[in-house]
């Protein structure tokens, strides 16, 4: 919606409507995860198992939407700069993306299989990157977006190689199976360096 709004609407109008589009997605998401906090409600996996619905998500729920709504605010595009260009230029692009990393964290929360872990945690990773060289003229932003990627990818392989380890000690994907089981290697079999690693 967001990006539809800004490819029909006229510019005058255009920046105020992604800015209440974007900052109403994430109300309604965290006032309803909020309802869910104060309801009582036994929890709920979804999909299969690689989705949790409980008290935890929906607490991280409400914390990513307030975070993402104060970066809103804190984004607010200014008046035209004296140069010409505007700073609002790419607003609804940037606001999109934000959307999409807080839905990225909140898949992320709510994940209860290694596999999902890691797609949400891609979809925030791969998301951010751009947003760090978001501004494309500036050479800090692309040099910090570079340093970034570099890092990130470092740390996205390592990471798999640490799931490589789990899945191989317990033979599941599934965070409660590998509790059990690594929690049965260690104390059962002596298997402590292996979990360790």
């Amino acid at each position: 919606m967001v990006l539809i709004w800004d490819l029909s609407v006229r510019k005058s109008s255009r920046i105020l409507g992604v800015t209440v589009l974007s900052v109403a997605a994430l109300l309604t998401d965290g006032l309803i995860a909020a309802a869910y906090l104060y309801t009582p409600m036994q929890p709920r996996r979804l999909f299969y198992g690689l989705l949790a619905f409980d008290t935890y998500a929906h607490l991280f729920h409400v914390f990513f939407s307030l975070v993402a709504i104060i970066a809103i605010v804190f984004a607010l595009p200014g008046k035209e700069t004296g140069t010409g260009t505007s700073k609002h230029r790419g607003a609804a692009e940037f606001l999109s993306l934000l959307l999409l990393v807080v839905l990225g964290l909140n898949l992320m929360v709510m994940s209860r299989n290694l596999l999902m872990i890691y797609l949400s945690l891609e979809i925030v990773s791969v998301i951010s990157f751009v947003l760090a060289g978001f501004q494309v003229n500036d050479k800090r932003s692309s040099e910090g977006a570079l340093k970034y990627v570099i890092f990130g990818g470092s740390a996205s392989g390592i990471m798999l190689y640490g799931m490589s380890w789990l899945y191989g000690l317990s033979q599941s994907l599934d965070l409660s199976v590998i509790a059990e089981r690594v929690s049965f290697a260690t104390t059962q079999q002596g298997h402590i360096p292996l979990a360790i690693v």
